[in-house]
């Protein structure tokens, strides 16, 4: 167990932080030790009894400290802190205080960002495409049970003999990529050209944004929409300076034309 009061252990580094540790020890003055420490308080100098009383509590509390942080699976404390304050006449409180981590050597951090790496990458290539694929199948699915719902980007209605009832229809979903898309589209901007990882999941978002606005028509017994707009708004923050994984929100509005009875 390596016991610092640095924030990192030179030549380490810390894979896994395990949260705060302490130890503690309360200790009261000895009536002799006390005694001897007054008459020494007359000639001045070191008093070796208090000396001994707080380097041995000090000990006690490191070594409850270590303890804790053995039982949470560290094999590190850093940033360790002492505190003493007096509790009682004639007693006092030692503690030792630290943050619990994991260490490891570079090497071995960087093995395992790569494992991380690997399985990621995998599982974004396995899952995410087997998801896409599932995605596309029941889009076609519901464009063609939906067919029959008419969408139209002009804003001018045609006339009716009996003039139809209007409502605002709206659809929307938010979908994010998956690790192998970000991977892929990374190493395709470094030469440039067609994302075409990106350009699926554009596809699949909006389609699946159109079928929520004509599922919601039918519901009100619309045949029709007109006017129909797109917003594609990126629900990424990237506050801490790390590149969040993409994510957007699709959104299809128009407004359904519901026929009137007489039409």
């Amino acid at each position: 167990m390596e016991v610092s009061n640095l924030e990192s252990i030179p030549g380490k580094t810390i894979v896994r932080h395990l949260g705060l540790v302490q130890g503690s020890t309360v200790r009261a003055k000895h009536a002799g030790r006390d005694i001897l420490a007054g008459l020494k308080n007359i000639v001045g100098g070191e008093l070796k009894a208090y000396t001994e009383l707080l380097v041995e509590s000090r000990k006690e509390a490191v070594a409850r400290m270590v303890q804790q942080a053995e039982a949470v699976g560290a094999n590190a404390v850093v940033n360790v802190r002492f505190s003493t304050s007096n509790i009682a006449s004639g007693a006092a409180e030692v503690m030792a205080y630290g943050t619990a981590v994991v260490i490891g050597s570079p090497a071995m951090e960087a093995l395992l960002q790569l494992l991380v790496f690997a399985a990621l990458l995998l599982a974004g290539l396995l899952f995410g495409r087997a998801a896409e694929r599932r995605h596309y199948r029941d889009i076609v699915a519901r464009e063609e049970a939906l067919g029959d719902i008419l969408v139209f980007s002009e804003r001018r209605i045609p006339d009716f003999a009996a003039p139809p009832r209007t409502m605002l229809v709206v659809g929307s979903v938010v979908i994010a990529e998956d690790y192998f898309k970000r991977i892929a589209a990374s190493l395709k901007s470094l030469v440039g050209g067609r994302l075409t990882a990106y350009e699926s999941l554009m596809d699949r978002g909006r389609r699946e944004a159109v079928l929520r606005m004509k599922e919601e028509a039918r519901g009100l017994g619309a045949d029709m929409v007109f006017n129909v707009r797109f917003e594609t708004a990126s629900m990424n923050d990237s506050a801490g300076g790390r590149q969040a994984m993409f994510s957007a929100e699709f959104i299809a509005y128009g407004t359904a034309l519901i026929p009137s009875p007489a039409s």
